[in-house]
């Protein structure tokens, strides 16, 4: 539920619905050896974050991989060169209701929280099997309170085991990898037929072992503050940040719903308190979060703003847009917004065939690596072997002798752009193109800019020309202009 792209190693290899799917599958093997709930913990974390987000409200659009932040550069596709998406999903959500239960021979669990019923045979006094009908009341993950009544024509003993989630006891996740900011948790109830009992855990499950009535009503309320997740410190990209989740369900903020859209520049002290409703109109129903937080405008300023955030899920239903998961605690941490260059006041235009957003090569966000992903860029993939080409219109004349070039390499990861084999740059005088002269060159780096200095010229128009190599494509994460 909050892996960056950085967690893993070539990470656009990895189909998010797919993984989900068969994380799902594992987890719920591992309980059935282990009878622990942190299988189930784990298991409902991917079902209600993960992989309902690979897919859209629609049913018929994906994302192969989970992104976690945006700069309107993502949206779901709906076919892959590898479909393995639809056929998996038409495959396992029929499934489901086979995991909200399980039972042995003389107790019951019950893993997940949804309204349903099912029925299991135990053992009465002197008789064969008895059925025992179990129907569970629940509004979960939006509340917390799940009511479980016992229907059965004797009584019947045995033991109901109610899983006490991980999120609840102030446990982020089973393993160290992501960590509850503030692990105090308030009260867990439990009552049977309105009387309060111990809360008995063994193994994440509360205990309740006696023989049971036709009409037992068993209640478990589990509390919904809205917790603050953050990451083990080894996690560099995530350091003095953390991610809100209430109950099971990560959140997240897309630009939409809030007043100013630049999510990625945000700081949120530790002292904001929140607040959750439900909006039955947005998203097909959700409970959103409330809270105060900052538009980092410099280092040294910032503008307060009422934010909302949704949960992560149900983002990118509403077209393309900005969208973070992370938000910085501290105001080291935030990414002041950028002020405007040469480069992103200009007008950009590409040669045909170009695909990506053009204004993200002057959107000054840096890339971790040529072949990152994550960042937004533009290509002309398939297009092999090519000559292309990049342009920034000036809104005046504009004198300039440097140009900085950020190129997408995907050798790591298989792709098929590269770095081109050759560019150059032109400048535009008297309605004509011109060559600009770089005593050094025009020099071809990967993992870094590839950056040329030529005899400065005023000009109303730059651009520049690279050929792709033989067998690959071209693209571009950022192009500076100085």
């Amino acid at each position: 539920g909050f892996s960056k792209p950085y967690d893993l190693p070539n990470y656009s290899a990895y189909c998010e619905t797919c993984s989900s799917i068969a994380f799902v599958l594992w987890a719920q093997r591992m309980f059935l050896l282990m009878g622990e709930s942190q299988y189930i913990d784990v298991l409902e974390r991917t079902l209600y974050n993960a992989l309902n987000a690979g897919l859209s409200f629609t049913g018929d659009r994906f994302f192969y991989p989970n992104p976690l932040e945006s700069r309107k550069n993502v949206e779901r596709s709906p076919w892959f060169a590898c479909a393995c998406c639809p056929s998996n999903v038409a495959r396992f959500f029929p499934s489901l209701p086979g995991y909200v239960y399980a039972h042995t021979d003389n107790a019951l669990y019950v893993n997940l929280f949804a309204t349903s019923e099912t029925t299991v045979g135990y053992p009465s006094a002197g008789t064969e099997n008895v059925p025992v009908t179990i129907r569970q009341e629940s509004n979960y993950p939006w509340e917390g309170r799940i009511v479980v009544r016992v229907e059965s024509r004797e009584p019947v003993p045995f033991s109901m085991k109610l899983r006490v989630p991980g999120w609840a006891t102030g446990d982020a996740v089973p393993f160290d990898l992501y960590d509850d900011q503030d692990r105090s948790a308030p009260p867990i109830l439990l009552t049977v037929n309105g009387g309060s009992v111990p809360l008995n855990i063994v193994k994440g499950y509360a205990v309740i072992e006696r023989t049971w009535n036709a009409g037992d009503k068993v209640e478990l309320v589990l509390p919904m503050p809205v917790r603050r997740v953050v990451a083990h410190p080894s996690v560099t990209e995530n350091r003095k940040q953390a991610a809100l989740q209430r109950g099971p369900v990560v959140y997240c903020l897309e630009g939409k719903d809030q007043p100013d859209e630049r999510v990625l520049n945000l700081f949120v002290p530790d002292e904001t308190t929140y607040s959750s409703q439900f909006e039955s109109g947005l998203l097909s129903g959700v409970r959103t979060i409330s809270f105060a937080g900052n538009l980092v405008k410099d280092p040294g300023s910032y503008l307060p703003l009422k934010l909302k955030a949704i949960p992560y899920y149900s983002w990118a239903n509403r077209g393309k847009d900005n969208m973070v998961v992370w938000l910085p605690y501290e105001l080291s941490a935030a990414r002041p917004v950028t002020q405007p260059t040469i480069a992103s006041k200009s007008r950009i235009m590409a040669s045909d065939g170009v695909k990506g957003e053009l204004a993200a090569i002057a959107d000054q966000y840096l890339p971790q690596s040529s072949s990152d992903d994550a960042n937004p860029l533009v290509h002309w993939w398939p297009r092999k072997g090519t000559a292309e080409w990049l342009q920034y219109d000036f809104d005046q004349a504009e004198q300039v002798g440097t140009v900085r070039v950020y190129w997408v390499d995907e050798t790591v990861t298989g792709g098929e752009v590269r770095a081109p084999r050759s560019w150059k740059v032109r400048y535009l005088e008297n309605g004509e193109w011109k060559n600009a002269y770089a005593p050094d060159g025009f020099p071809v780096e990967k993992d870094f800019w590839s950056e040329a200095q030529f005899e400065p010229v005023k000009t109303k128009a730059l651009r520049i020309e690279f050929t792709a190599q033989e067998d690959a494509a071209v693209g571009v994460h950022e192009w500076e202009v100085r």
